[in-house]
């Protein structure tokens, strides 16, 4: 039987029509099963928060390649933390590092298992953990994490309580990973004896230091020796030259080879001029001056002219570091000396903008605007002094205010992080580039999928979704079947 123009035309359709559901359900299904097997994160926050960075995958990388078992222990209900909107988001971190081969994320309700954390950890050390907090193990190493430690917060100052700012997970975890697999564990003294100000100042840079695992105390040394624990010595804001005691303790300690040192030089109105310290600079190619900066109102704060946005440059110190902006406040300028050796290497690592004014400080006299010199000027540097066996490396910086807690807590993107990667750059086992991130909070928001809803979204592609393809269809043959 011949059919007619018009049946093969409801024919052809109502076939165009069956193959496209069924290509439609077929490809539902499919990625039903792909979305699976993902773990669906979409990252939008402007710090990646729910990202590893690059610093911390190639520590992690390096970690796995080396084999060393790493095993971090949540003392929480996952179920329950889940439920719980910050405690989600570190949820979601762990799963990033529990993806490695050699890293184990796993989680004990304490009040389950009371026993738990005196099996794991001992007797001794259990009284220092607490429900929330985690546990990150290597052999016979451990490093607590406290619950606090992934969290950043503020006062607010109208309710008198502390509020949610960001976050401080990967910066916690990658440290106590790299805390527990490495074989030791440098060491930095911070001077007292020469007028520094008290560390209880710069806790939030102690704090920063112990993240990239440092271990931290003091030392008069107007009085002691160096230590022969001591990998790196840090000056804050020393307002005392040092004695002639110091000065040649300190000369054949870098002479040896090995040695670093940390210092933050403030200026001083009265003028002291710290010519002992030049003598140690002077062996590094640099000198501190006696001035203090004024920069032009196209880069000081409001009204304020020796507070200011400096430039970073990536060189020695930051040689893998991106040039960015930071605030410097009252600070003096350094000299790179062009003496040329073979064996000192000095680099500015950060300055100030081409029209800076570096205005002397005379004892006795008032800061004369007039009689500053106009120009770019070196705010930081850096120097490596090689010797026959290792090289020893020094950090010099025209103010410590960049790292004091009342600063920092003011403003935002100081020079504590050209402070943690130069003491990362020092330490030898870290020369490879295996930095910690030094980003001290994240923020933002991100769009997450959960197990319940990405079942949702699989019910949606395999039921919902054709079914509005058919009913479209349909609609579209019954208006379309008189054709």
């Amino acid at each position: 039987m011949k059919l007619s123009e018009k049946t093969k035309r409801r024919f052809r359709y109502g076939t165009n029509s069956i193959v496209l559901t069924v290509v439609v359900i077929v490809v539902a299904v499919i990625v039903n099963v792909v979305l699976e097997s993902l773990p669906l994160t979409i990252d939008l926050t402007e710090q990646k928060l729910y990202s590893l960075t690059k610093d911390s995958i190639r520590l992690l990388d390096n970690i796995e390649k080396e084999g060393k078992e790493v095993e971090i222990t949540a003392l929480y209900d996952r179920v329950r933390g889940e439920a719980d909107s910050r405690q989600s988001v570190v949820i979601k971190m762990l799963d990033k590092y529990d993806r490695y081969s050699n890293i184990t994320v796993k989680y004990v309700d304490t009040d389950k298992n009371p026993a738990y954390v005196v099996n794991t950890v001992g007797q001794e050390r259990a009284s220092e953990f607490s429900k929330g907090d985690y546990i990150v193990k290597s052999g016979d190493k451990i490093k607590r994490i406290s619950s606090k430690d992934m969290f950043v917060t503020q006062m607010d100052l109208m309710s008198f309580s502390e509020v949610l700012v960001g976050y401080s997970i990967e910066k916690s975890i990658t440290s106590a990973i790299l805390y527990v697999t490495s074989e030791e564990i440098p060491k930095i003294y911070f001077s007292t004896g020469f007028g520094e100000r008290n560390i209880a100042q710069y806790s939030e840079l102690k704090k920063n230091i112990e993240f990239i695992n440092f271990e931290v105390d003091t030392i008069d040394l107007s009085k002691d020796d160096i230590p022969e624990d001591a990998t790196i010595l840090m000056f804050l804001g020393p307002k005392q030259d040092l004695s002639l005691k110091a000065y040649e303790n300190l000369s054949k300690w870098f002479d040896e080879g090995g040695h670093h040192a940390v210092f933050m030089m403030d200026y001083d109105i009265s003028g002291t001029k710290f010519e002992n310290f030049n003598k140690i600079f002077d062996m590094f190619n640099l000198r501190i001056n006696n001035d203090v900066v004024f920069e032009s109102p196209n880069y000081h704060l409001s009204n304020l002219p020796m507070r200011f946005d400096a430039t970073t440059k990536t060189a020695a110190a930051l040689s893998k570091v991106p040039e960015t902006k930071i605030k410097v406040f009252e600070t003096r300028t350094i000299e790179v000396l062009s003496r040329t050796n073979d064996y000192v290497k000095a680099d500015a690592i950060v300055v100030s903008s081409p029209e800076a004014k570096a205005v002397p400080i005379v004892e006795g006299s008032n800061l004369d605007e007039n009689k500053g010199i106009v120009g770019t000027h070196v705010l930081a540097a850096s120097a490596t002094y090689t010797r026959p066996t290792s090289s020893s490396k020094i950090l010099l910086t025209g103010s410590s205010l960049n790292v004091r807690d009342d600063y920092v807590s003011v403003y935002s993107n100081t020079a504590g992080s050209v402070v943690l990667y130069t003491l990362q750059w020092m330490h030898s086992s870290l020369n490879e580039g295996d930095y910690i991130p030094v980003v001290s909070a994240s923020s933002g928001s991100a769009i997450s999928v959960t197990d319940k809803q990405k079942d949702m979204l699989g019910i949606f592609s395999i039921i919902a979704w054709p079914a509005c393809i058919l009913i479209v269809g349909g609609v579209v043959w019954f208006r379309r079947r008189h054709l």
